[in-house]
């Protein structure tokens, strides 16, 4: 048995030709002199074949349908396969399910009429990841921030970043229980996605430890193990900071400097916002969610004046007209471009249709 073609274009194009992991496109453009590159797979989420990672849990008459199929880049790919006690069936199940949502999310997001196709290509929102956590406290957060931590070093490496992101608390009901779900958005989308995924296939396991299997204590230890591991191979950075999870969102500046292996994640607690200074100070999409969640927290907003000081910068005013009438924050609104995340709109068409 083999994949089907419609199983395999029902699977690209719901993964937007991104790699379900990293995000990453999957086919690289041509050059002058070279045509373009397919640098992903039609990765088996059971494997068809004995031995082969997570075989047996797919039926054998399904093992190619898009049921049991991922997208994946071959980097990733290979480290699915290898690393299968972390990524088992459920979690790339999820992990799939998760990124056929934000690939949809993503192109109703892009439906304005008015987008060239270039524009349509190369905006994207921002990246929302979730981590669920099995406990509150000190301790769930500690991990949390680890898990950025480490997500900053494997993706940015040696490349020094600063740039902000925000972090919130929320809370869903879990057999009766109300557990604690820390969210983080950025517009660093590759560096929130894979510690949002990373941070999942760590609560599963977890969760099918305490579920019990044929050797608990030894499944517990091994994942002991496993941590003391990963801890030791980032011992020698410094994390400074003082990150804020809050039922209100707010914006903290993230500091990586490889060169002297620190990382720093203030929270940026700013009440004060001077009018005059909006079109100065709100430029990248850093600036952009700093001001915004500053704005949100002000009881009553600042007497802005007249939005039509802002015609060089469209996408400040109507992110402060929308913030101005809805009194809320919906980060799902801001888009960044994929060359430079740095650059940044917002999404708020009744605006135009009233001449702001």
């Amino acid at each position: 048995m083999t994949i089907s073609d419609k199983d395999r274009k029902v699977l690209w194009a719901r993964s937007g030709n991104r790699c379900a992991l990293c995000r990453q496109p999957l086919v690289a453009e041509r050059t002058a002199t070279d045509p373009e590159a397919v640098v992903g797979d039609e990765a088996h989420i059971a494997a068809r074949s004995p031995g082969g990672p997570r075989y047996g849990e797919s039926p054998a008459n399904l093992v190619d349908s898009y049921d049991n199929l991922i997208l994946l880049c071959r980097v990733d790919h290979k480290k699915v396969d290898d690393q299968s006690a972390s990524y088992t069936s459920a979690v790339l199940r999820q992990m799939k399910s998760d990124h056929e949502l934000w690939v949809d999310r993503s192109l109703q997001g892009l439906d304005d009429p008015k987008l060239s196709k270039t524009d349509r290509e190369q905006w994207y929102p921002l990246e929302v990841g979730r981590f669920p956590c099995v406990g509150d406290g000190e301790a769930a957060r500690v991990s949390v921030v680890a898990r950025l931590r480490d997500s900053l070093i494997e993706s940015f490496g040696d490349r020094s970043a600063r740039f902000a992101l925000v972090l919130a608390a929320e809370g869903h009901n879990a057999n009766d229980a109300v557990l604690p779900v820390y969210v983080v958005w950025s517009h660093q989308r590759e560096f929130v996605a894979r510690a949002a995924h990373e941070h999942e296939a760590c609560l599963r396991r977890i969760i099918d430890i305490r579920r019990g299997s044929s050797d608990v204590e030894a499944a517990r230890h091994q994942f002991l193990r496993e941590i003391t591991e990963a801890e030791r191979s980032t011992a020698d950075w410094r994390m400074e900071g003082n990150a804020l999870f809050d039922k209100h969102p707010t914006a903290h500046l993230v500091n990586y400097d490889p060169s002297l292996r620190r990382i720093q994640i203030h929270a940026d607690r700013a009440l004060d916002i001077d009018p005059e200074e909006y079109d100065e100070k709100v430029a990248t999409t850093s600036e952009a969610l700093m001001f915004s969640c500053a704005l949100a927290r002000q009881v009553v907003a600042a007497d802005i004046g007249s939005l039509t000081r802002y015609s060089e910068n469209s996408s400040l005013a109507k992110l402060t007209a929308y913030m101005l009438e809805r009194r809320e924050l919906e980060f799902g609104r801001f888009r960044i471009l994929q060359n430079d995340p740095e650059i940044w709109d917002f999404r708020f068409p009744e605006t135009e249709a009233r001449g702001c």
